[in-house]
């Protein structure tokens, strides 16, 4: 197709840029002027300078900086074989809104002013995201500087924590009074190589409202107050959730008083099904009555049946029937539990769920009465031998 007619039809670009890819006969002077007319995103210039065989880099570039294409001047700077890291670098501290692109540029491109750079990220990062990705990455980096912008701009402390992981220079002590938020005070106890754990206490203890991080901190960090943490997620833990977790992972733990705590906060008896289940102590006999109050569907009882070491199941499974009008919690029992009735629980399905019921009769082990009854059945479907022998004909 002439270069006429195509640029006619062609508003993105695109068919202009594959006609001088695949063309023998391309004319692309003028090709050029057709196509960065069109291309306002800079996706198709960007292509190409990078396929076509005769492409004015300078002037594509020059186009890309006028559609303010930050992308695709980062991408032509990895990419092209002739290119202006000069020019390009300037460009984008201008129109770079987010400094994203500029960090980008200083992880990738062959050639890079790491000083201009960083003044950029520091004026323009609002997040402190950049400059902590750029600690991580670029080959040259002002750490000092660096570290002084981050800790002004982070507001949670999440790029703190990052830069505290991946820079190979890192302000442990001063940047530990600058995380904010709990989350990020207890993952820098666990990940970072340097960490003040009596200040870091200290401050989860202030800002963690609901307990979670301490949880997390006495699972995790080498150095915990596991008696004032206790106390601390005593208070703070509303539901039950934390003291959990807590009796669960860490190395010192009450569980006779995380145990009151837990029948206090459990409404519903999930907690103290898998307290029991997962706590090294456990009162097996209490714990039982107090699932049995609060567990109005079921559900948790049979979590219990199957995975405590000690277990009421004759008890359990008459609140099950007190409790499961579908006999689904019921058929569950009869699948996980190490003890129970099949007769009786046969019995229940039979009369409120015959799905359930034939389900039971194919997945339920066969107890012994199953067995004569099967037995007995099949005695009396048997076709009984002739009371004469056969004789066979001569």
């Amino acid at each position: 197709m002439p270069l006429e007619d195509l640029s006619r039809i062609d508003r993105t670009g695109k068919l202009l840029y594959e006609a001088g890819l695949r063309s023998t006969q391309f004319d692309y002077s003028k090709g050029f002027e057709a196509l960065v007319q069109r291309d306002v995103k800079g996706r198709w210039i960007y292509e190409a300078g990078l396929h076509w065989r005769v492409f004015d880099c300078a002037r594509g570039l020059d186009k890309l900086i006028e559609h303010r294409a930050t992308r695709w001047i980062y991408q032509a700077g990895v990419d092209w074989v002739h290119f202006d890291y000069v020019r390009a670098l300037e460009a984008l501290t201008e129109i770079d809104k987010t400094a994203g692109w500029i960090y980008k540029a200083g992880r990738d491109w062959k050639r890079f002013d790491y000083v201009r750079g960083l003044e950029a990220l520091v004026e323009k990062d609002s997040t402190g995201q950049s400059i902590s990705y750029a600690g991580a990455h670029w080959k040259q980096f002002d750490y000092a500087r660096g570290f002084l912008a981050l800790i002004k701009k982070d507001g949670t402390g999440r790029w703190i924590h990052e830069a505290g992981v991946r820079w190979k220079r890192f302000y442990y002590m001063r940047a530990s009074k600058a995380l904010r938020e709990p989350k990020w005070i207890f993952e820098a106890g666990a990940n970072w190589d340097q960490f003040d754990y009596e200040r870091g206490f200290e401050a989860l203890i202030q800002k963690d409202e609901t307990g979670e991080w301490l949880s997390k901190a006495g699972s995790l960090w080498t150095q915990f107050n596991y008696a004032r943490g206790f106390e601390e997620l005593l208070n703070n833990d509303k539901s039950g959730e934390y003291i959990l977790s807590a009796g669960k992972s860490w190395k010192q733990f009450d569980y006779l008083r995380g145990f009151e705590a837990l029948v206090a906060k459990d409404k519903t008896g999930e907690n103290i099904s898998y307290a029991g289940a997962w706590w090294k102590q456990f009162d097996y006999v209490r714990g039982f009555d107090e699932l049995v109050l609060k567990d109005k569907t079921g559900f948790w009882i049979v979590q219990a049946g199957a995975y405590w070491e000690q277990f009421n199941h004759e008890k359990g499974f008459e609140k099950l029937l007190e409790r499961d009008e579908t006999g689904e919690h019921i058929l569950t029992a009869g699948n996980l539990w190490k003890r129970f009735s099949n007769r009786k629980g046969l019995q229940v399905l039979r009369n409120i769920n015959s799905s359930y019921y034939k389900e039971a009769e194919e997945n339920w082990p066969m107890e012994a009465w199953q067995v004569e009854e099967r037995s007995k059945e099949l005695k009396e479907k048997a076709i009984p031998f002739p009371k004469k022998p056969f004789k066979l004909k001569e």
